[in-house]
Formats: structure tokens, C-alpha cells, sequence
């Protein structure tokens, strides 16, 4: 009777994985998003926000006003599970839960959902936001959402690993070997988020410009993105 009930649950928690960001989906009418993605140490949220109001100046209307998304489809997938942030902080985290975990939190919790729903709720914040378009999505796998959005522009920021050591020692008062640690812990979350939900190793081709942020400016990283997002007609 329990190997039944453990190949129930077994079958239960594989069957109907959570969808992909791509599949079962026709966006040719979202649009239009950039993303930007970074290796630790590499700031995004100073570049995006100056990325933002540089975008901005320009717009005739209020409504077609550009945002930056940080931790929004965070905040708006753990509301839409009626489930407090802590709960779904795993996933972003590069994790998955085991079929024990499963099992003991279902059994535990009145609010339990499961990590299919979950990662299919993610899923489904993150095509709403790609629908409303004009906005410049800061990490979160962005670039598995962009794939499939035409009117997209992908933006990866990269540096010298002993360049990323030094900002991070002196950003969060760690010695060097501490940071060097971090930095692996973190772009190992990173680049497994942007496989979960493209549903495909992560490789560099998937984004359209790359930039070494040891030699480059903020100024000029917006500058150069913005002429070829103009280029490309996802800007006027």
C-alpha cells in the first residue's frame, strides 16, 4: 500500500511539467522589453535605471513610458499564490524541491503549492509583463521571456573575474577569497534560473550585445544599446 501511494505521488509531482516561458506561446504583439543579465559584481540596477530615464526623455506620451522590473514578477507571482515571498525565494535561488519536500510540506501547510504551480505562476506573471511591454527587466531569467518576444533586446554584462572579486570585497566588506565564493555561488544560481525557464542550456548567443563593464560606461553601455534598439525599431 505505501510503494502505491508513493508511485501515486511520484507520478502526480512529474506528470505535466511547468511549461517553458516559450511554449504555448504567440507574442507577436508584445513587446517591447530589454533585459539585462550579469555575472556577480557587474551592477545592473544604477545602469537600468539610467537606461530607463534616458529612454524616457524622448516619449511624446505618458503611456508609452518605459519601467524597470526587479523584483516585481517576484512580488507579483508569491501574491497571485496567495503565498508569502520566502515560499517561492527557492526557485530564484537555482533550487527545486525533492519529492520528500513535497510530501512533508503538503502534509505541514494549509497554503502548500506545489513547485509546478508555482514555476507555472512565475511563468504566467512573466508573459503579462512581456504583454504590457516598455519595460527593462533587471535579471529573474528575463532573456528566457525576451526569446520569444520579437520586439526584444538583450543586454549581458560580463568582467575580469579578479576585477568582480574587488567590487564585491569592497561592496559587501568580505575578504577576496570570500567574494570569489560568493560570485561562483551566484552565477550559479543565475545562469540555472535562465535554463529552468528557457528550457535550454544557457549559452551566450542568447543575448544580442555583450559588454565588459571593467572598461565600459554606464553612459556608453546606454548610448551604444539605444542606437541599436533604435536600429531595430524597438525604440522611436
Amino acid at each position: 500500500m505505501n510503494n502505491l501511494f508513493f508511485k501515486y505521488l511520484d507520478e502526480r509531482l512529474h506528470s505535466n511539467r511547468y511549461q517553458s516561458v516559450g511554449e504555448k506561446f504567440s507574442p507577436d504583439h508584445y513587446g517591447p522589453i530589454t533585459t539585462i543579465s550579469r555575472q556577480a559584481g557587474c551592477s545592473a540596477k544604477v545602469l537600468a535605471e539610467y537606461f530607463n530615464q534616458s529612454i524616457n526623455k524622448n516619449m511624446k506620451h505618458p503611456e508609452d513610458k518605459w519601467r524597470c522590473i526587479d523584483k516585481d514578477m517576484m512580488l507579483d507571482s508569491a501574491k497571485k499564490l496567495n503565498l508569502p515571498l520566502r515560499k517561492i525565494k527557492y526557485i530564484y535561488h537555482g533550487q527545486k524541491k525533492t519529492n520528500m519536500d513535497e510530501i512533508f510540506e503538503s502534509m505541514a501547510s494549509r497554503y502548500y503549492k506545489s513547485d509546478k504551480k508555482i514555476r507555472r505562476t512565475i511563468v504566467e506573471v512573466m508573459r503579462e509583463y512581456a504583454e504590457q511591454g516598455n519595460i527593462i527587466v533587471i535579471g529573474r531569467a528575463g532573456v528566457a521571456l525576451s526569446k520569444y518576444v520579437p520586439r526584444s533586446f538583450n543586454i549581458r554584462l560580463v568582467a575580469p573575474l579578479q576585477w568582480r572579486i574587488k567590487q564585491i570585497s569592497t561592496k559587501h566588506e568580505i575578504s577576496e577569497a570570500d567574494a570569489q565564493k560568493y560570485i561562483q555561488e551566484i552565477d550559479r544560481r543565475r545562469s540555472t534560473l535562465i535554463e529552468e525557464f528557457a528550457g535550454q542550456k544557457m549559452e551566450e548567443s542568447m543575448f544580442d550585445v555583450t559588454f565588459n563593464c571593467e572598461h565600459i560606461s554606464h553612459e556608453e553601455i546606454v548610448s551604444t544599446s539605444m542606437n541599436l534598439m533604435k536600429k531595430r525599431g524597438i525604440i522611436i
